[in-house]
């Protein structure tokens, strides 16, 4: 029945954001890839973003970025969208050099001011910024410069903070 698919649907779900909790990002990847599986969901922005923090922890910040924009497609206004977008961008640039490196960097910088716009004066958008108007950086940013890791989340499009994830 259609209340069994979704009672598994959700139970996926939670699955996936334990893995993620646990540092197990490639199974947390794997269950959104299923859960993006079903084209009806009515929590595909919930499981891009979702996925798109997996990738970032993974380290494939362009298929980070894809998941983004994904999202932002689904929904233009979702905060956790931008600034999983720019995250992923950062990331790239900062292994970047050169043109590459300034696009993503650009580009990261939008997609930065287009969440502050949403959800002005937070932290971590902030210290993402910040970085985005870093010049000429070419290797990782020191993990303390870094804002806090993404988080897999509950859908909310409120903000991106941890607190803000079941």
């Amino acid at each position: 029945s259609l209340f069994e698919f979704q009672r598994a649907a959700a139970e996926t779900a939670q699955q996936a954001k334990a893995y993620f909790a646990a540092g197990d990002y490639e199974r947390a990847e794997s269950l959104f890839s299923i859960l993006l599986q079903d084209e009806a969901a009515a929590d595909r922005l919930a499981h891009y973003c979702n996925r798109s923090a997996c990738r970032l922890k993974l380290g494939h910040h362009d298929d980070a970025a894809a998941d983004a924009r994904v999202a932002l497609e689904i929904s233009p206004d979702a905060v956790k969208a931008h600034f999983r977008l720019a995250s992923a961008l950062v990331e790239r640039a900062e292994r970047c050099s050169g043109a590459e490196g300034s696009g993503r960097r650009a580009e990261a910088a939008a997609a930065c001011s287009a969440a502050l716009a949403l959800h002005p004066g937070h932290a971590q958008l902030l210290a993402l910024a910040a970085r985005c108007a870093e010049e000429g950086t070419s290797a990782p940013a020191a993990e303390s410069a870094a804002p806090p890791a993404p988080t897999a989340g509950d859908g909310d499009n409120g903000g991106v903070a941890e607190e803000d994830y079941a």
